[in-house]
Parts: structure tokens; C-alpha cells; sequence
């Protein structure tokens, strides 16, 4: 028994002691840089947006926003409906989407029915804004100026 309490007793602690600061520090250091890493970039939640419409001059257009997230392209199903007259514009040339900062943003593609008809509808689709603004602006410049808004 003495040769074992022999051993303890002048085992070398100054090195034990070092090396135990040393590895304390290191693993204070990592986990307090873990803990305070910048938190990864993950996609914005998609925000509901409601219906908006707008009938004037004997047309009705009823725009609604699709699935709206800040990181993705911007839709909206548009309808369209008259009981006189033709629907022949090309929206893609007659429409643009606003921000309150004043950015503009012209449409990449309608996906829907073509020019004529009394009836419409489709898919009018814009690219991403930037800088996540507050408020979006659709205006329509039909025979009269259409103006759809929503608050973000």
C-alpha cells in the first residue's frame, strides 16, 4: 500500500495542473463561440395576404398574392371579368408591382388565358424584392389606373 500512496504523493501536479487550466480554457472558449455563433439564415415565413379588387369601367380584376415570402418570386393569381367589351391587353405590359421605397419591379410571365374573351385568369409572376419592404403596390394601367395594396 505504501508504494501505491508512494506514487500519488509525488505524481508530477504543476504539469496536471497546467494542462488542466489549459484544456478549461479551450473548452470555455468553444462552447461560448458555439453558443454565440451567428444563428444560420433560414427562409422567412410565407405571409398571408387577402384578396384585393378593383371594378371600374364595367372590368373587375381581383388580384391575390400566392404563398408571399420575402426570398422567393412574387405572385399573384389575377381574374379578370367583363360583360361587354374584349380583355385585350397583354398584362405583362400593363402592369408593375411597387415597394414603399419606391423600387419598381416589372412582371417575368403570365401564365394563364390569353387576350379576348370575357373571362380571364392566370398567374402574373415578379421577381424577389429587395429589402424586405413594408408595404407592395400592384397597379394595373387599364383603360383606368388599377391599384392593389398590401401592408407586409
Amino acid at each position: 500500500a505504501g508504494s501505491f500512496l508512494k506514487k500519488i504523493l509525488i505524481f508530477p501536479l504543476g504539469k496536471t495542473k497546467k494542462a488542466t487550466i489549459v484544456f478549461s480554457l479551450v473548452l470555455v472558449s468553444v462552447l461560448f463561440f458555439w453558443q454565440w455563433r451567428e444563428a444560420p439564415v433560414t427562409s422567412p415565413a410565407t405571409i398571408n395576404l387577402s384578396s384585393e379588387t378593383d371594378s371600374q369601367a364595367g372590368i373587375s380584376f381581383e388580384a391575390t398574392p400566392l404563398n408571399f415570402s420575402f426570398n422567393q418570386l412574387v405572385k399573384f393569381e389575377i381574374t379578370i371579368d367583363t360583360h361587354s367589351g374584349s380583355l385585350d391587353f397583354d398584362l405583362t405590359k400593363i402592369s408593375t408591382l411597387e415597394d414603399d421605397k419606391g423600387k419598381q419591379y416589372y412582371p417575368l410571365e403570365w401564365l394563364g388565358g390569353e387576350t379576348g374573351g370575357h373571362h380571364r385568369s392566370g398567374i402574373l409572376t415578379f421577381p424577389k424584392l429587395e429589402n424586405q419592404p413594408r408595404l407592395i403596390r400592384l397597379i394595373i394601367q387599364d383603360s383606368p389606373q388599377r391599384v392593389f395594396e398590401w401592408s407586409l
